[in-house]
């Protein structure tokens, strides 16, 4: 009896927890409710996004719940709770309100919230038929409308040359240009007395040129703007006036100095070398003979080289040598390295000078233009007396 007892008090307690339970939730619903306080997802989401603002079965009306309390509710759609732009996508307002708990409700009038249509951002262009803006065209180069010309070249009495030039501007409009890589000669220097500031039109011909240069009749070339003209000694020379005006004498830079030195010669490698010879005729070559000129130099008419058989010719000269390199230098003097050849021989006819050999003196010989000669001595060569026709002593009367 007393087990049956306690069973029943077991069971009585339970069913008194859970009533109260019971109690407890529905008054904990009824007050949130009451106080617009948010309902479990299942109850208040579906119908407040689909504008269920209606009267509950309650009798209490539900606040209601704003798209801002929405989004607190559910997150920022970014950490953690729901994307609300996802589950508001496709969403209507209806005038039908639904039932949280199932039942159908009155529906009473309710006035829809105007919502402010977000402004698009245009960013304005130009009309289909708009004329784009040319950009600016690079500036022209005026001095593409200059021509330098050569009106000819003269040969100086010293051996030097004078070039006269002048030049045309085809345009409208004086151009200046200064002295420099548009308006200067090679070889250096670049100034040479040419103008800076060229006029419309083409500056009168010789004599009357714009200017003058005086120079080696090496190439002389002048460039201006984009053009370039070149003077040498073998330019087309200047031609005397005729009947016209005498014509004004060309004003020179600076005078010319007078050449008072003798040139100088040295080196020179000779093949066959100095000695003695088997043969009685051969060619002798002679190859980086030295002539220097010191300045001022006229520069150099020729270089030779002369040989003597010793009592029985005169001195004997070959073809003037070849300028390999060098020349004029820029201090006015002059450095050239020459090549060349010469033949020698033994007249079958002469006596020979038995029992030695005939004897072959060699020289290198240089002159300048102004007259001044010098003279290198090389060395000796020797042939056989057999070359002769016959041995005898040497006549007094054939010597040096």
């Amino acid at each position: 009896m007393e087990g049956q007892t306690g069973r029943l008090w077991l069971i009585n307690a339970f069913a008194v927890f859970l009533l109260a339970l019971l109690l407890w939730t529905v008054l904990t619903i009824f007050a949130a409710m009451a106080l617009g306080a948010e309902a479990p997802g299942g109850l208040l989401l579906s119908s407040k996004l689909r504008a269920d603002y209606s009267a509950d079965p309650l009798g209490f009306t539900l606040r209601t719940i704003r798209l801002a309390l929405l989004g607190d509710l559910l997150g920022d759609g970014t950490s953690g709770g729901l994307n609300l732009e996802r589950y508001l996508q496709g969403a209507v307002p209806t005038a039908t309100p639904a039932d949280l708990y199932g039942s159908t409700a009155t529906p009473t009038p309710s006035v829809p919230t105007a919502t402010p249509a977000a402004q698009p951002t245009h960013t304005p262009s130009p009309p289909a038929s708009a004329t784009p803006i040319p950009s600016p065209s690079a500036t022209p180069d005026p001095a593409k409308d200059l021509y330098p010309i050569l009106e000819c070249v003269e040969q100086n009495a010293d051996g030097t040359y004078t070039a006269h030039f002048g030049y045309q501007n085809k345009g409208s409009q004086a151009v200046e240009i200064p002295i420099g890589p548009r308006n200067g000669f090679a070889p250096d220097p670049q100034d040479r007395g040419q103008p800076t500031r060229f006029e419309p039109g083409r500056t009168p011909k010789y004599p009357q040129a714009a200017f003058s240069v005086v120079f080696d009749g090496g190439d002389l070339i002048w460039t201006l703007g984009e053009r370039k003209v070149k003077a040498k000694a073998s330019s087309p020379a200047c031609q005397a006036p005729g009947a016209s005006p005498s014509p004004t004498p060309t004003p020179k830079a600076t005078a010319t100095p007078a050449d008072d030195q003798y040139p100088e010669l040295e080196g020179g490698t000779l093949s066959p070398t100095p000695g003695p010879l088997d043969s009685c005729s051969t060619t002798i070559e002679i190859t980086d003979l030295r002539v220097y000129d010191p300045a001022p130099s006229a520069g150099i008419d020729w270089v030779k080289l002369k040989y003597r058989v010793e009592g029985y010719t005169d001195l004997i000269y070959s073809d003037p040598l070849t300028l390999t390199s060098g020349g004029w230098q820029e201090d006015g003097s002059w450095d050239g390295y020459y090549q060349g050849t010469i033949d020698v021989r033994i007249d079958p006819e002469w006596e020979s000078p038995a029992p030695d050999p005939f004897r072959i003196s060699l020289w290198a010989k240089a002159r300048d233009k102004a007259g001044h000669e010098t003279y290198l001595y090389l060395g000796e060569y020797t042939m056989p007396a057999s070359c002769g026709k016959s041995s005898g002593p040497v006549p007094d009367d054939q010597g040096s």
